[in-house]
């Protein structure tokens, strides 16, 4: 059954464009991330990018290049969550480690 919000032939296209253009894209994300996981969150961002702007996309040749810019910004947002994230997490780490209460009963540590 065909589902109304999709446009005619619009199923079509992005079929023969992900089949056209999975390698390159995969290639290029493999090439600039540490991560197989990565990669595949990369290349699934850069497609459903393509999916939900398939009428901007734009046929022939140019099709690729519109992926790999797609595929460039999902990247910079990629590496700055992980960089925010290593961040907060250095700055919980520095924070969670308070130093022991001494008692004044507790005799005074050699210095």
């Amino acid at each position: 059954m065909q589902d109304p919000r999709v446009p005619p032939g619009a199923r079509d296209r992005f079929e023969a464009l992900y089949l056209a253009c999975y390698p390159a894209v995969h290639r290029y994300a493999l090439r600039r991330t540490d991560s197989v996981d990565d990669v595949a969150d990369v290349i699934a961002e850069t497609f459903l990018t393509a999916w939900r702007r398939l009428d901007d996309v734009p046929e022939g040749d140019a099709t690729l290049l519109w992926l790999y810019g797609a595929a460039r910004r999902v990247l910079t947002n990629h590496r700055r969550g992980q960089s925010t994230s290593s961040t907060r997490s250095a700055a919980a780490g520095c924070m969670s480690r308070p130093r022991p209460l001494r008692r004044p009963s507790d005799p005074q540590p050699p210095q």
